[in-house]
């Protein structure tokens, strides 16, 4: 008699396999690998990573790609949704009080920032630095002390802050008094002198004129190097303190000047930061969270020693024309004299001195960062950012909330088109930062503490730091392999001035001016550096970024290195409303290309990045570098060809990588989508492989291409070679030093050429 086990049988592809045999136990092997293949996909498409929201959002792969004329339909539709009045009323909303980092109004703000996001995101995250941030306790002061045989008083003059000349400046009272964040804190006197704009150049001129800076107070003007760079090389010669102030022939145009126009008038003083470093200084490489090490703020010595104080111009003709009281006739250098009708002096002159009290204090203070995501359905965990920095010295019209109210209009259309159904095909996030000004320290803090979602998951950052500073035309800093992208974009938009032209026509016809070039075939973009929240993003962890902005007339104010009123009492919604823009159409033209490239990396099959021109650009800029630095390389007999045989090694690498794409594209294959995965892959993390630890002097980041210098080669790239090149010149340092520094960048060439391999799929 057969017992049931021995008459149970089961049907495998048309014959019958006993439960109970070898064969059957294969089966079921293969069968449960089968269902884990089918569990890993399936975790896949729902994109459970550390970002979802707790079981309330649901995503699931999407039905069908939609074609390129159904996607640029829904841009136009988002373009639409977009609105000028909502800008404004944002902007208005943000700028009513002062909003500086680390203080109760800066929460607040991002609070509601993140209440009103929440109205329309899947998602809403709060994250906490604590951060070593400057403040000033009491106004700054300068006096000039008596001259004996001159009938000279002696005069104090208070850095108060500006007086108001518009309702949306009624709040002055409560901004921060004039001051330079980290500023060292004391009371000095000493003789001053006046040394230009203070570059190397302008104190070898003082020194060539029998001016020793050594010991004396220096006061510069504002414009073309940093005012950490003044007070760093001041310190360098041994002077004792930095006065620096805003010249009306580098901020104004005599009758345009605020109330009247739109140009910096002679109260208005710009703050800012002689910081040094980005990030926290007291957790330099990792988050600053609550119980986190951070070193012991009384054993920190990073910042400057010497105190600085910026002042308006009506300040500095104070203290010029007291310099000339000692006029001993000394031809005044090339390119000192500035726009003050008087020949500016150099020395207030011997035993005739000036007292500098500034009182700046240092705390750790709590500052927060905002972020929104919006969940995308075909890969949920390959994300697109935006991001802009919330904190503004002062009321921040202009730097940062023109910005932050274009973002969050971006956010309310986004949501608009989620209600009726929409989903991005991959996932949104929208960052508001904490703390920029004081050096970039939010996004550092944030980008650190999230360094393996950002390497992982993240396939762009499209950074904004001011939205609108002029009515003239779109300023994109951005590398050559994004940009194709955003000028597709820049045509389906109408320009903002001229309703029957698309932007990208009138961008390329203001570029034939702004570059006095009308052979230009398309819009001129500006080379990315690092001086905004996309630094530590892109210099530190490689991830592609784009930065945009709306300008003045480079070539109508070519004196202008920024907006004019940047950073002071002036920056003001009153301001950006009745002068700046009118109507906020140039807010509304960003913020559509802002969002237009958002959306086109969020919802194309394939990431529109395109490597060949990465490498030509950077094959065109490692040509640069290698016709600067031929000869005092020859003289070492060190050579850069090999390293230009990997670049063009790379460049052949990626033409063929693009083939493989386009007829990926083309493939009606059912194993396209898994093909369009790993291609996608391979797009999001190319510019990563020169991501590298040990360049020379650049502990804080680490691209070897792009990371920023501390020498005055900024524009040239390869910084950890030229900062090793420069040492060895000046310092007598070791020749292999720069050897190692060119291998390392032929490493991260050949990692690249390496990560396009195509042959296993």
């Amino acid at each position: 008699m057969k017992t049931t086990l021995e008459c149970e049988y089961t049907k495998v592809k048309g014959g019958t396999m006993a439960r109970n045999t070898p064969r059957f136990y294969a089966f079921l092997v293969a069968l449960g690998v089968v269902c884990f293949c089918i569990g890993i996909l399936a975790g896949f498409y729902a994109g459970k990573n550390r970002y979802e929201s707790d079981g309330e959002v649901s995503v699931s792969p999407s039905k069908s790609s939609r074609s390129d004329a159904e996607r640029e339909e829904f841009y136009k539709s988002v373009f639409q949704e977009m609105k000028a009045d909502n800008i404004r009323s944002n902007l208005k909303n943000y700028t009513a009080l002062p909003h500086p980092p680390g203080l109760a109004q800066n929460e607040k703000l991002g609070n509601q920032i993140a209440d009103e996001w929440g109205k329309h995101m899947d998602k809403i995250e709060k994250f906490k630095y604590n951060i070593y941030l400057s403040y000033p306790e009491a106004p700054g002061e300068i006096t000039l002390h008596q001259d004996n045989g001159k009938n000279f008083d002696k005069k104090k003059l208070v850095i108060n802050n500006e007086p108001s000349f518009d309702e949306s400046e009624k709040n002055n009272d409560k901004l921060l008094y004039p001051f330079n964040a980290f500023s060292g804190r004391g009371t000095v006197t000493a003789e001053i002198v006046y040394g230009n704009y203070g570059l190397d150049k302008d104190f070898d001129t003082l020194k060539n004129a029998g001016i020793d800076v050594e010991g004396k107070i220096m006061i510069f003007r504002y414009g073309k190097t940093a005012r950490s760079r003044k007070v760093e090389r001041s310190e360098a010669r041994k002077a004792v303190g930095v006065i620096i102030f805003t010249d009306p022939s580098d901020h104004t145009v005599q009758g345009e000047e605020y109330p009247k126009g739109w140009m910096l008038n002679r109260y208005g003083v710009q703050r800012g930061t002689v910081n040094r470093l980005p990030g926290d200084a007291l957790s330099i490489g990792y988050p600053s969270k609550d119980n986190y090490f951070r070193k012991d703020e009384s054993k920190y010595s990073g910042n400057p020693a010497i105190p600085s104080q910026p002042i308006s111009y009506s300040t500095a003709y104070e203290i010029l024309q007291y310099m000339k009281l000692n006029d001993n006739d000394t031809a005044l250098p090339s390119g000192f004299q500035g726009g003050l009708n008087f020949t500016y002096p150099l020395t207030s002159g011997k035993g005739r001195n000036v007292t500098l009290n500034v009182s700046t204090i240092l705390e750790t203070k709590a500052t927060y960062t905002i972020c929104g995501t919006i969940f995308g359905q075909k890969e949920p965990d390959r994300y697109v950012m935006l991001g802009n920095h919330r904190d503004g010295w002062t009321y921040g019209a202009c730097d940062p909330s023109s910005g932050t109210a274009v973002m969050s209009e971006i956010v309310r259309s986004l949501g608009a088109q989620k209600k009726k159904g929409w989903r991005p095909q991959r996932s949104i996030m929208t960052c508001s930062w904490g703390a920029e000004e004081p050096g970039i320290q939010g996004s550092t803090e944030w980008a650190d503490e999230n360094h393996k979602f950002l390497t992982n998951n993240v396939a762009a950052y499209l950074n904004v730091d001011m939205a609108v500073e002029g009515n003239f035309t779109v300023r994109m800093k951005v590398l050559d392999y994004l940009a194709d992208g955003i000028l597709k974009m820049s045509k389906l938009i109408e320009a903002p001035s001229d309703s029957s032209v698309t932007l990208y026509e009138d961008w390329l016809a203001k570029s034939k001016i702004w570059r006095n070039n009308t052979s230009l075939t398309k819009p001129y973009f500006v080379a990315a550096t690092s001086g905004s929240d996309y630094k530590a993003l892109w210099h530190t962890y490689g991830t592609p970024i784009a930065d945009f902005r709306y300008i003045f007339d480079k070539v109508k104010y070519k004196q202008l290195p920024q907006n004019p009123h940047y950073h002071t009492a002036y920056e003001s919604f009153g301001w950006m409303d009745k002068k700046l823009d009118p109507g906020f159409i140039h807010h509304l033209a960003i913020g559509r290309l802002w969002a237009g490239h958002l959306l086109l990396i969020a919802e194309s099959d394939i990431l529109p990045y395109d490597l060949v021109q990465f490498t030509e650009q950077l094959q065109s800029y490692f040509k640069q570098f290698d016709d600067y630095y031929k000869e005092i390389l020859g003289n070492q007999t060190i050579s850069l060809d090999f390293a230009k045989q990997r670049i063009n090694a790379l460049l052949e690498k990626c033409k063929t990588f693009q083939k493989h794409v386009d007829a990926v594209k083309k493939s009606k294959n059912e194993d396209k989508d898994l093909k369009l995965r790993a291609i996608n892959d391979k797009l999001m993390n190319f510019e990563r492989n020169f991501i590298i630890k040990g360049l020379a002097k650049n502990e804080a980041t680490r691209h070897a291409v792009y990371a920023t210098s501390s020498n005055t080669l900024k524009s040239m790239k390869f910084n950890g070679i030229g900062e090793a090149i420069k040492d060895a010149v000046k310092n007598g340092g070791d020749w292999d030093e720069v050897r190692k520094q060119i291998t390392l960048l032929v490493w991260c060439i050949d990692t690249a050429n390496r990560s396009l391999d195509v042959e296993k799929y």
